[in-house]
């Protein structure tokens, strides 16, 4: 019963690390039609990488800016 568990947790982990390495959630510069500098192209993955990652600090500086301007 515990390698049953045991190998039911190495291909959890197994699955998650092939996902993990997957290809890039954004590649801007590699799409067709898009004739983009590439270091334009890394500014905008960046700010995704960004966005992605601070979605709620984002959301709560936006609702405060709101907030502000409709106080005034």
């Amino acid at each position: 019963m515990k390698t049953l568990q045991q190998e039911e947790e190495a291909l959890f982990r197994e699955r998650m690390r092939l996902m993990s390495n997957a290809a890039p959630r954004y590649q801007v510069d590699s799409l067709p039609g898009w004739d983009v500098d590439r270091r334009v192209a890394k500014r905008l993955r960046d700010l995704l990488y960004f966005a992605e990652d601070n979605v709620v600090l984002i959301i709560v500086m936006v609702l405060a800016l709101v907030g502000i301007a409709q106080w005034k």
